[in-house]
């Protein structure tokens, strides 16, 4: 179990009109008290009152605002993963600033998320490492739903009118921070040469779906738990709306990268 968001952050949310990704040179190294102080005042809202126009205004505020670090920096959250703990300063009191855009690429090389007040197993909100790295990406916290991925996880089969293409995924899709966070990840999980692919499919009367392939299956595993464990470490270290699968390496050409 992870961490009680006192709003449900695990949305997937397409939002039109994307705004240009934000810059460390837009933001001071201090950070915007003015977003500050509007954190403060929306940390006060109750828990009932929290609807979607208090998500977006609170995520809105959240990367340029001014927060102040908690001891330790870094703690281990309920669901296993590894987040920097941020808090909203109390007014009137002297700090040292911490701003989330400054300590995002800090995140993503050292495989961080970041919680926001946590309080034992609850907090204001929850930044999981696929998170920050949608944002680093695409200026958002949210899926704008331009991509060719699918939101959709269910299964689904090939279709053979649909024409598949592979190539290696680009360092825009997956850079190597993450590579590398995912590589180290499937070898402590015992995948000694993990690869992948990036499989482009163009269907019939369907929009275009691009899926990220794994070189591994269930058999690899010991047990049944230790692979859904890795699964979910996988989503957390991808944006919400990147569609993965995994499969035997052996099924498909030797067309798959090292990771």
């Amino acid at each position: 179990m992870g961490w009680t968001a006192i709003f449900g952050n695990k949305f997937r949310h397409k939002k039109k009109n994307q705004k240009k990704a934000l810059s460390k040179a837009d933001v001071p190294q201090k950070g915007d008290l003015e977003k500050t102080e509007q954190l403060r005042g929306l940390v006060q809202v109750r828990l009932e009152n929290r609807k979607e126009d208090w998500r977006d205004q609170f995520l809105a505020a959240l990367p340029q605002a001014s927060f102040c670090g908690g001891t330790p920096e870094v703690l281990k959250g309920p669901d296993g993963f590894t987040y920097h703990q941020l808090h909203i300063p109390p007014p009137e009191t002297s700090y040292a600033p911490q701003v989330l855009v400054h300590l995002m690429d800090k995140l993503l090389e050292n495989g961080h998320g970041a919680v926001i007040n946590p309080v034992g197993h609850d907090a204001d909100w929850v930044l999981s490492y696929g998170d920050i790295l949608n944002f680093c990406l695409s200026g958002a916290f949210y899926h704008s739903g331009d991509s060719a991925f699918s939101k959709n996880q269910n299964s689904e089969t090939l279709s053979e009118k649909d024409k598949v293409s592979v190539s290696s995924p680009s360092e825009d899709l997956l850079p190597k921070k993450v590579r590398k966070h995912l590589r180290k990840l499937l070898i402590e999980s015992g995948i000694q040469h993990p690869k992948i692919l990036l499989m482009h499919r163009e269907r019939p009367k369907k929009e275009p779906r691009e899926d990220l392939i794994f070189n591994f299956t269930p058999q690899d595993f010991k047990h049944q738990k230790q692979y859904e464990k890795t699964l979910n470490a996988i989503r957390w270290y991808l944006p919400q709306h990147y569609s993965w699968a995994t499969v035997d390496e052996d099924s498909l050409p030797p067309v798959f990268a090292s990771l």
